[in-house]
């Protein structure tokens, strides 16, 4: 149960760079792109490496049921924050085409 709830959730997990990246390269002036971005995904990387470190650890002292348990909660919530700004940014378009 808890792999068939995993799978899509990975997949949603790991579709979230290219369109932050693209709205972060698009507020950079044309001077800032090499270095700005480079720092960016530089530690967007790091981070992200340190993932499978924390989940292995977490899988190694607890078991694979909380450790699994875990990880689709996190992407649960990670989902849920996805559709509430896409709601609150359509929200934020709307009032500010009627006024």
């Amino acid at each position: 149960m808890a792999a068939a709830a995993t799978i899509p959730l990975a997949g949603v997990a790991m579709s979230w760079g290219a369109p932050v990246q693209a709205r972060f390269v698009d507020s950079l002036s044309s001077g800032e792109h090499v270095s700005r971005f480079g720092l960016v995904r530089t530690v967007s990387r790091s981070l992200g490496a340190l993932g499978s470190v924390v989940v292995g650890t977490l899988l190694d002292v607890t078991g694979w049921a909380v450790g699994f348990g875990a990880l689709v909660a996190l992407l649960g919530a990670e989902c849920l924050l996805t559709a509430a700004l896409a709601v609150r940014g359509r929200q934020e378009r709307a009032r500010s085409k009627k006024g």
